[in-house]
């Protein structure tokens, strides 16, 4: 099986109203303070690495919204928003089209009177466990396997008896592992994997979270740490009491995004600058064809000039659509127009130190040579295509 690659996270802020969460866990009231610290820490680190993530506002509407996985499941080939079956949480879908739209061409949604929530969902290759619980039930679940079908993907279902969620007691770890709690540890559905059993006084670091090679666990398990650095695997401990406190952890805290659909335009063969102003045609209105042929010349550092980035001048494209002259009289949105490129500028050389297509490529496409280089080395996945997203999470920002 296929290692997976994120390229990307979505994060949302906690808000001070965290502190009246639901949870049944007995630790005592969350401080939103070191909640607050304890969630940036965790962005470093899923930016440590190598994700580009998108961090959205708090909502103090929702006491429990800084457990944003659980509001859609992300695969490779759609979005699906669910629906939680916490009625508290029910509103916490509100604006994930928009937030999803910048990633996702397909997004699909769960029905009432399906309910699901998305911790009840463990993802291995193409295959996906969703637990029933008290949250998710039957019906959710089913709908979401016809969803998963739909793009050629399968599912099973898992009943749950003790934990909140699935995955409160078991990660996926690549490599055909599993990290697993008593409870799922002799399952049928589990007997092909081979299994970290987690010890009973350790069973919150069941959940953790494999990115790109690193496992991310809460910190104080001693036991369970030793186990995966025995196993292979590098760990970063990170502190989570806060949101253990509502009954949260690691992966609840963020979707990972591995290469998102919206870039099989980008390898089908439209250039970066096409797929940067394709991805927004539907949110800005614009004809996706005639957005598609105007950026036809602005690959490749502009028609293979390798000057500016492809991604940069179809961004700037975007934000001129969005945010440009109407009438030859509207100077202000011009000037508007300029700042927003010149921030947009700023932020994209911050993460890639340059918006010069040789520069970041480090390859000469007019050459036999460097063609080549790009297609051994892969740089189209591995330099064009995190330029994209970079792109998309900029531009998301910019254009509300």
């Amino acid at each position: 099986m296929k290692e997976r690659r994120f390229a990307g996270a979505i994060v949302r802020k906690p808000c001070p109203e965290m502190v009246g969460g639901m949870t049944s866990a007995g630790l005592g009231t969350p401080d939103f303070i070191a909640a607050s610290e304890q969630h940036r820490k965790y962005v470093e680190a899923l930016e440590d690495c190598g994700l580009i993530v998108t961090v959205l506002e708090a909502d103090s509407r929702f006491p429990d919204s800084v457990f944003v996985e659980d509001v859609a499941v992300c695969t490779p080939e759609c979005a699906i928003i669910t629906l939680p079956g916490a009625v508290s949480r029910k509103g916490e879908t509100e604006g994930m089209d928009s937030v999803l739209s910048e990633f996702y061409r397909d997004i699909r949604h769960i029905r009432f009177p399906g309910t699901l929530e998305a911790g009840d969902v463990l993802m291995v290759g193409s295959h996906y466990f969703i637990g029933l619980s008290e949250r998710t039930n039957r019906e959710g679940a089913e709908q979401l396997i016809r969803i998963l079908e739909e793009f050629g993907m399968t599912g099973c279902v898992v009943p749950l008896t003790e934990m909140l969620h699935l995955k409160t007691g078991i990660s996926y770890l690549e490599n055909n592992t599993l990290l697993v709690v008593e409870e799922f540890y002799d399952l049928p559905d589990f007997q092909q994997f081979i299994r970290i059993l987690v010890p009973v006084e350790e069973a919150y670091a069941a959940n953790a979270v494999w990115v790109n090679g690193t496992i991310l666990m809460p910190d104080g398990f001693p036991l369970t740490r030793a186990k995966l650095i025995k196993a292979g695997y590098r760990v970063t401990e990170l502190a989570v009491s806060e949101f253990r406190k509502l009954d949260g952890g690691l992966s609840c805290l963020s979707l990972r995004l591995e290469v998102p659909s919206v870039l099989s335009s980008f390898r089908s063969g439209l250039n970066c600058a096409q797929t940067v102003v394709d991805a927004f045609a539907n949110k800005l209105g614009f004809d996706r064809e005639t957005g598609i042929r105007i950026s036809t010349g602005f690959g490749g550092g502009m028609g293979r000039l390798q000057e500016t980035c492809g991604v940069v001048t179809g961004a700037f494209m975007v934000i001129g659509f969005y945010q440009g002259l109407r009438s030859v009289e509207n100077a202000e949105r011009k000037s508007a127009s300029y700042d927003r490129i010149r921030e947009f500028n700023s932020r994209f050389t911050d993460v890639h130190q340059s918006t010069n297509c040789r520069i970041l490529l480090g390859a000469d496409l007019n050459s036999e040579e460097g063609r080549l280089r790009v297609s051994k080395d892969h740089l189209h996945e591995a330099i064009c295509e995190p330029c994209i997203l970079t792109a998309l999470t900029i531009l998301n920002d910019l254009i509300k």
